[in-house]
């Protein structure tokens, strides 16, 4: 019965497919695969050792064990692969796909930050950090001042949910209630996928802000997170050096 099944074409196509689908794709469906693979070469070894050789009783039984376990182990070291593959696949699909734009912002809490998750995996534990690279206000001057993180503890799911962080709030107040000419901001995003709570991946964001004046209201703009340009250097200018009065 055995070498009928083992035998026919059908069984190694099935078998095949179990662990081909879907990329590093689901991992239990080719764990099972992997399993039904083992026990088929096992069993198939043990009548080969049985109908085939000449060897004592005693030999086949050491033989059958030592192949037992090698292919046991082969198959622990493919399905923890294959788990390792996947997790990958899903850091890299919710890196790639996580968003962030600056909302309008409220009365005395600055503009917002919405982080976005368009990725098919939830985001779990999470925090939010406005880093200031450099802010100019209408006489003062800050330069590389880190925010304080704003603490997620509701999971952001995929496919769009998102979050709104106003982060900026307690930096625009270190400008002596002047207001913000220029901001030149690094947003971080350090979160834990649902599915991994213990490995932290970090993601970059940046934009720089400018206004008419400190009474207006600011224009941000995303630039290159590595870009080496000080995006608020030449308003900074302005008050490290003023222009001297000429006198008539």
């Amino acid at each position: 019965m055995w070498q009928k099944v083992t035998a026919h074409p059908v069984t190694p196509i099935v078998v095949g497919v179990l662990l081909a689908m879907d990329t590093a794709g689901n991992v239990a469906l080719k764990s099972y695969g992997f399993i039904a693979l083992w026990l088929w070469l096992c069993v198939d070894a043990a009548l080969w050792i049985k109908e085939k050789t000449q060897w004592k009783k005693a030999w086949r039984l050491v033989i059958f064990q030592a192949a037992f376990g090698v292919s046991a182990l082969i198959a622990l070291v493919a399905i923890y692969e294959l788990k390792s593959l996947k997790l990958q696949e899903t850091q890299e699909d919710t890196f790639n796909n996580i968003e962030a734009v600056v909302r309008s912002p409220l009365a005395g809490s600055g503009p917002g930050f919405t982080i976005s998750n368009k990725s098919k995996y939830t985001i779990g534990k999470h925090q939010i950090i406005c880093n200031l690279n450099l802010g100019v206000g209408k006489t003062n001057i800050f330069d590389r001042v880190r925010g304080n993180p704003v603490v997620g503890d509701a999971p952001i799911f995929g496919g769009g949910d998102s979050e709104t962080a106003f982060c900026l709030a307690p930096l625009i107040g270190l400008v002596g209630g002047q207001g913000i000419v220029c901001a030149d901001l690094t947003l971080e995003v350090d979160y834990a996928l649902a599915i991994q709570p213990e490995r932290y991946i970090q993601k970059l964001f940046r934009f720089a802000g400018y206004a008419g004046d400190a009474s207006s209201a600011i224009s941000w703009y995303p630039q290159r997170v590595n870009d080496p340009q000080s995006f608020c250097l030449a308003f900074a200018r302005k008050i490290m050096y003023p222009p001297t009065p000429t006198s008539r």
